[in-house]
């Protein structure tokens, strides 16, 4: 079987490493690279499992490799932060007694294959779980594996990756920045959702914003891009990339500036004074704090003495605020002041407002957070006892939910209320849910952690900290214990490899 596909090349190996590092021993993993590709396209039955994605494991792999042989730490941080959250190195597969944690092994490369084949099955299908213990995967890992042990004791190291991550003394925020923008977005162990959020956001501009915009919308999406570092999570783990870092470097001059960084998206400020380098401002609100900006970090701006607020980004590096991103100047202090009060006013009201709502509810329902509904109707019901004079208490749903059955309706004090059809009640095991269905919870329970059901993280989280989806698997060969096992022990890393969303506000 001819296998026809584009070869590996040093700038494919180039665009996985941060971009102020160029490496010697760029060429030799290309190299190895090309060399994994050719031997596993030999395979007919590897190629008629794998063909989409063979060039991404072949070039996934010598990373891997570079990784481990390099001491650059990337899988052995993931290894740590998964050891932290879950009690255990790797999700969902059992290490054999021969596994070491700074050797290269035959389950890190299943775990890796796994996570690439996934990964491309949520963006081109409709999202479908896939077990790392699929038979087909060990064979293409033991031959990878095979390929470098027999690298092993000649390969080169990545010197030159090492310093950036391990020994340089960081006193330029920005290099530090782009190491954790190669971390956030290109590394081998990143995943793509971070790059499909700056799309979306592009797609987003090209439909609704590119008129409103007062800098080109290329120069706002590379603002968007480099804030998101800060902002958002990353990684198979939705941790973010400062947190990543920590576990992976040696360094203990690196760990400590990633532990003073602090980021403070866009706001506006009132300017209290400037000069020596320093910009001083203040937030709209508190007049208390005080926020020494470097001049350095931002291009110097016309006329910045006669402004009087600044609208920003900032990440704290060491002792000083740096802008991160562009920086406009503007003179309607008042209008700013009173758009902030106004805001704060709301947010606060509508704290009262969920916390009112939430405690009536607990208080009606015997201090149940949860609670079923056969139908909508029902769903109205109930909340008219409890608040008998609001009226139109289905509008906010409108009528898309009045055909809908199964409801389950979760109470938080800070979420508020959500109430989910889609038979999510058959899928939630309580002692008073008379609506559940095991063999619903058997079949379609998993889509409740993958996210093809949204439900809030408060909602998760109250689901699986009390065990109410004890039913939930996944088909195996091993048996249907073995597939509930697989699910129940590794529910957390699901949620958090297929919705990492949901994690940029908890994190």
């Amino acid at each position: 079987m001819k296998f026809n596909i584009n070869p590996i090349t040093v700038k494919n190996i180039e665009a996985i490493h941060p971009i102020i590092v160029q490496s010697e021993s760029d060429a030799y993993f290309a190299q190895l690279a090309r060399k994994i590709l050719k031997e596993l396209s030999r395979n007919k039955l590897i190629v008629s499992n794998f063909a989409s994605r063979l060039w991404t494991i072949s070039l996934k792999s010598a990373a891997y490799f570079e990784d481990v042989v390099s001491g650059l730490g990337l899988f052995a941080g993931f290894r740590k932060m998964h050891g932290k959250m879950f009690g255990k190195k790797l999700p969902f597969l059992t290490l054999s007694n021969s596994y070491l944690d700074n050797e290269i092994n035959l389950e890190d490369l299943q775990f890796l294959i796994w996570m690439i084949m996934q990964e491309s099955a949520n963006e081109y299908e409709d999202i479908r779980f896939l077990s790392a213990e699929n038979p087909d995967i060990m064979p293409l890992a033991s031959m990878i594996m095979d390929i470098l042990e027999q690298e092993y004791e000649t390969a080169p190291e990545n010197e030159t990756l090492r310093y950036w991550l391990h020994e340089h003394t960081y006193d330029d925020f920005f290099q530090l920045r782009d190491i954790l923008k190669w971390l956030h977005y290109k590394s081998y162990l990143s995943l793509n959702y971070p790059n499909y959020a700056i799309e979306r956001s592009q797609q987003e501009l090209k439909k609704y914003r590119k008129n409103s915009l007062t800098i080109p919308q290329k120069q706002f999406l590379c603002y968007l891009e480099s804030n998101r570092i800060f902002d958002a999570v990353c990684s198979p783990l939705a941790v973010k990339a400062v947190n990543w870092w920590k576990e992976v470097t040696t360094s203990k001059q690196i760990i400590d500036i990633l532990n003073t960084i602090e980021y403070k998206d866009y706001s506006h400020y009132k300017i209290n004074e400037s000069g020596d380098g320093i910009l001083k401002i203040l937030p709209i609100l508190n007049d208390n704090e005080t926020l020494n900006v470097d001049c350095s970090s931002f291009d110097k701006i016309d006329g910045e003495k006669d402004k009087e607020a600044v609208f920003v980004a900032l990440v704290k590096f060491k002792d000083l605020w740096q802008v991160n991103g562009f920086i406009s100047l503007d003179n309607s202090i008042d209008d700013m002041i009173k758009t902030a009060k106004a805001e704060k006013e709301t947010d606060e009201k509508t704290k009262k407002s969920v916390l009112f709502s939430y405690e009536k509810i607990m208080e009606h329902t015997g201090n149940k957070q949860l609670v079923f509904f056969k139908t909508f109707d029902e769903w109205v019901d109930f909340r008219k006892t409890i608040f008998p004079s609001v009226e139109n208490l289905n509008d906010p749903y409108g009528n898309k939910l009045k055909d809908e059955e199964n409801f389950a309706v979760f109470v938080h004090p800070t979420a508020g209320t959500t109430a989910l059809p889609y038979d999510i009640a058959r899928m939630i095991k309580t002692p008073d849910n008379k609506l559940y269905d095991k063999e619903v919870a058997d079949e379609q329970g998993i889509a409740l952690l993958c996210g093809v059901i949204r439900l809030p993280l408060e909602l998760l989280k109250y689901l699986i900290e009390n065990k109410l989806l004890p039913d939930v698997k996944l088909n195996s060969q091993r048996g249907e214990a073995h597939g509930r096992k697989l699910i129940q022990d590794n529910m957390w890393f699901i949620v958090r490899f297929f919705q990492p969303e949901l994690f940029n506000e908890d994190s």
